[in-house]
């Protein structure tokens, strides 16, 4: 999984911390968060605020979905 993954990320990321709060206001803690994920191999990769961004929101409409 790779940065442009936004949606996958997402969805992995609620997997793995359905009962923590969404780092909305905390881009390098979600940084680390998805870093953090075993199936992510962009390691290397140096992310853009607005793909962090991307990703909150699409966490925020799957966590609103349930």
């Amino acid at each position: 999984m790779h940065w442009s993954d936004i949606e996958k990320i997402a969805t992995e990321l609620e997997e793995a911390y359905s009962e923590e709060e969404i780092p909305e206001y905390n881009l390098p803690y979600l940084e680390e968060m998805v870093l953090s994920l075993p199936t992510f191999e962009d390691r290397e990769v140096e992310v853009e605020e607005a793909v962090l961004k991307q990703i909150i929101e699409h966490w925020i409409d799957i966590r609103n979905e349930k």
